[in-house]
């Protein structure tokens, strides 16, 4: 896992909305985080049109982006041991790519718009 103020690893993935563990609650604070002017954006090995589809389903306007070789899970420490799965992590990411949250799991929104206040 990185540690805050690290350079966050550059990556390009293709993803849906060309622009489930809870990003029901991220979608419900999603204009929140855009006040302060952070994009939420989701990776998971699934495909795009899967993750398109997903979009749909549960009303998510936020882009998850697609995965498939997990190079872009493994570059930022959130496979589990043996590799095969993704482990749950959070990165706050600020606009010069240097990165000011980092925790395992699901943390709560407003720890992440906190982390955000601090360099806004």
């Amino acid at each position: 896992m990185f540690n805050i103020g690290d350079k966050a690893p550059y990556f390009n993935l293709d993803g849906s909305r060309d622009s489930a563990f809870r990003l029901a609650a991220l979608e419900g604070e999603r204009k929140k985080f855009e006040k302060l002017n952070t994009e939420i954006l989701g990776i998971n090995p699934a495909s795009v049109k899967s993750h398109e589809n997903y979009c749909d389903k549960k009303g998510f306007e936020f882009t998850i982006l697609s995965d498939p070789d997990k190079k872009i899970a493994k570059k930022y420490d959130s496979l589990n041991t043996g590799g095969m799965l993704i482990r749950r992590s959070v990165y706050v990411i600020e606009s010069v790519g240097k990165i000011i949250f980092a925790e395992k799991g699901m943390p709560e929104n407003q720890k992440m718009m906190d982390a955000i206040m601090v360099v806004s």
